[in-house]
């Protein structure tokens, strides 16, 4: 997903391709996933080290594009863990090849997959009034992380409209009335902290007081602070899980009291928003 979503972003013109080559032996299956674009390329020098974290290949795309070097550094990380290999071909002007390399051993399924388990049910919340969902506003450039933040906050129980930046969150805020947003910090065009600034300056009371939950991939010391202090009203570290989500919403919003508080990492273990 993130080298297919940088091929997408980098690529203005002409194509981007994913293919899957399959084999199969006796001891597994080996997969070798290709994804080819013809956007802007990296130059050889910038090869080197574009897979180590925080390197980007144009210093002068964070902007325009977001992005924090890390999103290529984890895949390789991944990959490598996996036992895999994670290659790079590239000419300026012309495009890059990324291939992914696994091979992946048959194995048993575990025990405790051949059982059904008891079916757990997600925490939800509340309606406000009757026939009515807490709406909430998710401010995320990442397409992925959309995807996914939108299907764990509708899982728990809430409306969600997307805004791709400060600025769209901003221009949503002064024409619908929300409950709750979800504001990403490193944005293209505005950022988080802008947006946030911007929404506790606006003149209707109402607006300007709606709790805003910074989402960040940031977790070092001082970076909860400084989001608290340019207005936000509570702190959510990407990679989150559903549970975590679900935690900071009821934190904000009303939850009913009659629905059960298990743990929702049973219910989807491995769903959870990533760094880019």
């Amino acid at each position: 997903l993130n080298l297919v979503g940088n091929a997408i972003k980098f690529t203005e013109q002409g194509s981007v391709k994913l293919a899957l080559i399959n084999e199969r032996d006796t001891l597994g299956e080996r997969l070798e996933f290709v994804i080819e674009d013809t956007g802007i390329g990296i130059d050889p020098q910038a090869q080197r080290k574009i897979f180590d974290v925080f390197t980007q290949a144009d210093g002068s795309m964070s902007r325009r594009h977001g992005g924090s070097g890390l999103g290529l550094a984890i895949s390789r990380q991944l990959t490598e863990l996996m036992g895999g290999e994670l290659s790079l071909e590239s000419e300026p002007g012309i495009g890059s090849t990324f291939r992914v390399r696994l091979h992946l051993p048959f194995a048993e399924a575990p025990e405790s997959l051949n059982h059904a388990d008891q079916p757990t049910e997600t925490p939800r919340l509340s309606p406000k009034a009757a026939g009515t969902s807490p709406r909430v506003l998710l401010v995320e450039d990442n397409p992925v992380n959309q995807t996914v933040a939108v299907a764990m906050l509708e899982e728990i129980g809430v409306l969600v409209e997307v805004a791709n930046n400060g600025a769209e969150a901003l221009s949503a805020i002064e024409n619908s009335a929300f409950d709750l947003v979800f504001m990403d910090c490193q944005m293209p065009e505005m950022d988080g902290f802008e947006a946030t600034q911007r929404i506790r300056a606006l003149s209707d009371p109402d607006k300007r007081q709606i709790p805003v939950v910074a989402m960040t991939a940031n977790a070092l010391k001082g970076d909860r602070e400084y989001c608290l202090s340019v207005g936000m009203s509570d702190y959510l570290t990407k990679p989150f899980s559903l549970e975590q989500l679900y935690e900071m919403v009821a934190r904000w919003l009303p939850v009913d009291p009659s629905t059960p508080s298990q743990s929702t990492a049973e219910h989807s273990p491995d769903a959870a928003v990533s760094r880019h």
